[in-house]
């Protein structure tokens, strides 16, 4: 079985998630997949999901569109063409499945800092570090281990992590196949 999960990560959505998923036994949702479009959002939400895929042995996805059941094309959750895209918070709830599966040829998977911005009339006057963040995540990624030995762990993240967080935080940028490959953020692709 499939679910995509489209939208915002906002602060209920792990209740959301939690509820839809409660009706469904361990075997059973050891062999679900959740494809995700989202533009990312509440880290402490997405941290409760992610955790909560490793432990259960959840496959993940990112596709570059889905389809409905009767094969219409679902539209995307921003209003970006007709990309579909998972930024921000949302590769790393995408990092804790057991099986991460790009089922696209586009770059899909958008990261920026973790420094917070102070923003006076539209523009940043200021960035700075939020090492508090920077270490929540590393340890997300260790926790996504600890959960799940059958998972194949992301490589190398403490140099993800440093190039990560020298993107500006107002800015996007996109994993390349090479990059994908080389931290092992995708488990495979179709």
């Amino acid at each position: 079985m499939s679910v995509l999960a489209t939208g915002q990560i906002v602060k209920n959505t792990k209740d959301a998630f939690y509820n839809y998923l409660s009706d469904h036994t361990d075997e059973e949702l050891s062999k679900l997949t959740i494809c995700f479009d989202s533009p990312g959002g509440s880290n402490s939400s997405g941290y409760e999901m992610g955790q909560f895929i490793a432990k259960k042995g959840i496959t993940t996805c990112v596709a570059e569109y889905y389809l409905d059941m009767k094969g219409n094309r679902i539209a995307p959750a921003l209003a970006n063409g007709d990309k579909t895209l998972c930024n921000s918070m949302c590769p790393y709830v995408f990092a804790a499945g057991e099986e991460r599966l790009l089922l696209t040829s586009k770059s899909v998977l958008g990261f920026h800092s973790t420094k917070e911005s102070c923003v006076f009339c539209g523009f940043t006057v200021a960035e700075y570090e939020s090492p508090e963040t920077i270490n929540k995540i590393a340890l997300l990624f260790e926790a996504y281990d600890m959960l799940n030995s059958d998972r194949k762990p992301v490589v190398n993240t403490e140099q993800l992590l440093k190039r990560v967080n020298e993107i500006p935080s107002s800015t996007m940028k996109y994993m390349n196949k090479e990059t994908v490959d080389h931290y092992r953020f995708a488990t495979g692709y179709f």
